[in-house]
């Protein structure tokens, strides 16, 4: 068996640990992984309790819903659908959370960030909802 680091957010005591099997790590990791994916999925399309879903229906970026669009759909996406998925990302994003709204960025941010981002080749497959969800974490929330 392997302990896992003390975590005083988990709610244990001091000096108590918790320990899981080897054998059981593997499924733990996929077991978050599939609920982190299943969070996004549930935050780009629009189905929390309490949020209204989007005006015009789903936007699509080269045929591929948001959940899916990535840098190779960013760079063959017209500039009309890019704009419109830069717009329904920053709605998604910013809805309602328990804490308040989420943080966003500003359109042309965005846009100059997926430039840069999808620039290299080897980024033709990273999600845009993940770069941004990431970007946006890191705004600065002072004056």
């Amino acid at each position: 068996m392997r302990a896992v680091p003390r975590n005083p957010a988990l709610g244990l005591a001091p000096g108590v640990g918790v320990r899981v099997p080897r054998r059981l790590l593997p499924a733990l990791a996929a077991l978050a992984a599939t609920a982190a994916i299943g969070a996004g999925v549930l935050a780009l399309t629009g189905s929390g309790v309490g949020e209204r879903a989007l005006p015009t229906g789903p936007v699509l970026l080269d045929g591929k819903p948001l959940q899916s669009a990535n840098c190779a759909a960013w760079w063959r996406a017209p500039e009309g659908e890019r704009t419109q998925a830069i717009q329904a990302l920053t709605r998604s994003i910013g809805g309602p959370t328990p804490y308040g709204p989420g943080t966003t960025l500003p359109d042309g941010r965005v846009h100059r960030l997926f430039d840069t981002v999808c620039t290299p080749t080897f980024a033709s497959h990273f999600l845009l909802y993940e770069i941004y969800v990431r970007a946006a974490g890191f705004k600065s929330l002072g004056g």
